[in-house]
């Protein structure tokens, strides 16, 4: 599969669990870093799992350290709207309509391409809504001609995590083996042929065809890295705010930089609410602050205010992601699910 990247614009891909939708995704990460300097491409990498794009922790290419905390995704999302606005006020000035021809009438001021890519945008979107929805729609939307481009990848492409509005703004589209047919025709608008896994996938674009993704095990990938650390090390980074080379600062700045700031598709107000569980209403009026509960106890209090036990309302309700909320009860020997 070769394609460009900013002709699609933006990708959604699917895929079960062993598919092959996780080692596409770390597949065309390695291809932008091998044809991409520091200072034309940069990346944002959103994970969920946690483990998913660790290794790639201290290249230049990133913006910031990869983002587990779901808070700091839609800070992130945040982010990234603010500089695509902040682009199109530099490309107004400089009377150009997109990324290339500013950097080619300002090549002392080239700006670098921008890839958001989220691994799990399921488990984005069961802890944080509609508001990371709202995001995803701004950026697919106005980005393309900012240099800015989305890749989401979902192992559970229902109605409700890719919704119309998503659809409608991400044309290309890659799934691998899903679970039912009513999954792919939640992502291709149509059938697919049977797939078969590892790798076996339909892709949907401008045309149609079938192909296997590449696999790069753990220890190639990790000396690809190491090796892409070294060899960039000593080109100077760009001069935006988000460049600092230290993760720690960089961690440090990325939240100063933002937390003051509301965003584009609400008031601080609202944040705010969404960030604090015991003052979100409810049928039953304002939920208790339930912080100074144990872990199972707060579990306990949620069975029976929903009068029964869901690894997705516990995840929504404790805003963690659905990895997290299934190891819990299973260390629990899944006593949550009995109750």
């Amino acid at each position: 599969m070769i394609v460009d990247l900013a002709r699609m614009p933006h990708l959604l891909i699917a895929g079960a669990t062993g598919s092959g939708k996780s080692v596409c995704i770390n597949t065309i990460i390695n291809s932008l870093l091998l044809t991409r300097s520091p200072n034309q491409l940069r990346l944002l990498l959103i994970d969920p799992k946690q483990v998913e794009f660790t290794i790639y922790r201290g290249l230049p290419h990133l913006l910031v350290p990869p983002v587990s905390d779901m808070r700091k995704a839609m800070l992130a999302f945040t982010k990234v709207i603010v500089e695509m606005e902040q682009r199109y006020e530099k490309f107004a000035e400089a009377g150009v309509r997109n990324l290339k021809a500013y950097n080619s009438k300002r090549p002392q001021e080239k700006l670098p391409f921008i890839v958001v890519i989220i691994d799990e945008y399921a488990d984005l979107m069961l802890v944080v809504g509609e508001e990371v929805e709202d995001g995803v729609q701004r950026i697919t939307q106005k980005a393309r001609a900012a240099g800015i481009h989305l890749i989401l990848g979902t192992q559970r492409p229902s109605v409700d995590v890719v919704t119309g509005i998503i659809k409608a703004n991400l044309p290309s589209r890659v799934t691998f083996q899903l679970q039912s047919a009513v999954d792919y025709r939640t992502v291709l608008d149509r059938g697919a042929p049977p797939l078969l896994g590892f790798g076996d996938g339909v892709c949907i674009s401008l045309q149609r065809f079938q192909s296997a993704a590449t696999s790069v095990d753990d220890n190639e990938a990790t000396a690809l890295i190491e090796e892409l650390k070294t060899y960039w090390s000593n080109e100077p980074g760009d001069k935006s705010e988000w460049s600092i080379k230290d993760d720690g600062q960089l961690e440090e700045s990325f939240d100063d930089d933002i937390a003051d700031s509301d965003p584009p598709w609400g008031t601080s107000e609202e944040s705010d609410k969404a960030d604090r569980m015991d003052e979100r209403p409810t049928e039953e009026g304002t939920k208790p602050n339930r912080q100074h509960l144990s872990e199972y106890e707060q579990v306990l209090e949620i069975v029976k205010a929903h009068g029964g036990f869901s690894i997705e309302v516990v995840q929504r309700e404790l805003r963690i992601s659905y990895a997290t909320a299934t190891r819990r009860n299973d260390a629990e020997g899944g006593n949550y699910r009995s109750l």
